[in-house]
């Protein structure tokens, strides 16, 4: 559905399975599921794709997109 780049190997990525999004980290060697999204996520995502980023980022919280992004420079 849609994808941010965060870093130079490291992504934010939308997916859509059947009626479901979720929000996911990838980086080169791995992917994780941050959070399904919730059903006015999705409303707001579907209707003002523009908008979709501050909605999610304000939602995660930034601590907890740091503190995901740096598990994941530990597992590297």
């Amino acid at each position: 559905m849609a994808r941010f780049l965060l870093d130079r190997n490291l992504k934010l990525i939308v997916l859509r399975f059947v009626d479901d999004f979720y929000a996911l980290i990838v980086t080169q060697s791995s992917v994780l599921v941050l959070k399904k999204l919730e059903e006015d996520e999705k409303s707001i995502f579907e209707s003002h794709p523009s908008t979709f980023a501050s909605v999610l980022f304000s939602k995660l919280g930034k601590k907890f997109l740091k503190e995901e992004m740096d598990k994941l420079e530990k597992m590297k």
